[in-house]
């Protein structure tokens, strides 16, 4: 449910073809791509492209999300009456957060009327500036740039208001932090249309991992600390946390 395919304007990191294959050899009929290829999906003709092409060349049922705003400015709006009609399965500005309040609760508003789903990277982009690991001791040591975790809560925190001020659907995805699964937590307690996924990493390991500067795990968001780990496998347990995506995101040699 979070792929990124390098079809459109990446095909030497990933075809549409290369990638169902992969797909399908592992077991999965199914796989929702993210908006990021180049053009963004932020038209029906892109969205009608894609799909066109996965009917050519899968085996497996290919969607897309569109994106949520205008080639990922944060600003304008995609049409998404007719991208829904076109067949996207919800909006995303796929690595990027929302950051502008009134763009999020407007698009949260839009969205009620084709009961479409905001999915939201929750990252302040301020906050995690020039970070590539997560922020503490051990980024200390290494005198690398961290990322804290205050970063991905206060969004979701921001975004939570939102919905319950619209009432509409809303997907927190790549939650990482145990302070974002007891807020995720609280708000379904409050009955809001929310849900959110995780992933295989930020369950199975913790920032310490880096050590050595192991750049293979320099990820987004990063790695966090063994209670953040313990906390991700807990809202597994208890349903907070809804699914388990791969966040699959091919890069060749140079862009890793």
């Amino acid at each position: 449910m979070r792929v990124s395919l390098g079809e459109p304007g990446s095909e030497h990191k990933e075809s549409i073809k290369s990638g169902c294959k992969a797909a399908f050899a592992g077991g999965i009929t199914t796989v929702v791509c993210l908006p990021n290829t180049d053009p963004v999906i932020d038209n029906v003709s892109v969205a009608e492209y894609i799909q066109k092409r996965a009917k050519e060349v899968s085996k497996i049922n290919l969607y897309t999300y569109g994106s949520l705003t205008k080639n990922f400015d944060g600003k304008n709006l995609c049409e998404m009456g007719l991208l829904s009609k076109a067949g996207v399965k919800g909006f995303t500005d796929a690595t990027k957060s929302i950051e502008n309040s009134a763009v999020l609760k407007r698009a949260l508003e839009y969205s009620k009327a084709f009961d479409s789903l905001i999915i939201q990277f929750p990252e302040d982009k301020n906050l995690a500036s020039d970070g590539v690991m997560n922020e503490g001791e051990i980024s200390t040591r290494l005198g690398l740039a961290g990322i804290p975790s205050c970063a991905e809560v206060i969004t979701i925190e921001r975004d939570l208001r939102l919905v319950e001020a619209t009432g509409a659907k809303y997907h927190v995805s790549c939650v990482s932090t145990a302070e974002s699964v007891e807020v995720i937590r609280n708000a379904k307690k409050k009955g809001l249309k929310v849900t959110c996924d995780t992933s295989p990493q930020y369950f199975t390991l913790n920032e310490m991992a880096i050590e050595d500067y192991r750049t293979f795990v320099k990820i987004s968001p990063p790695l966090r600390s063994e209670k953040d780990r313990v906390a991700i496998v807990n809202g597994l347990k208890d349903g907070t946390i809804d699914a388990v995506q791969s966040d699959h995101t091919p890069q060749d040699e140079d862009n890793k």
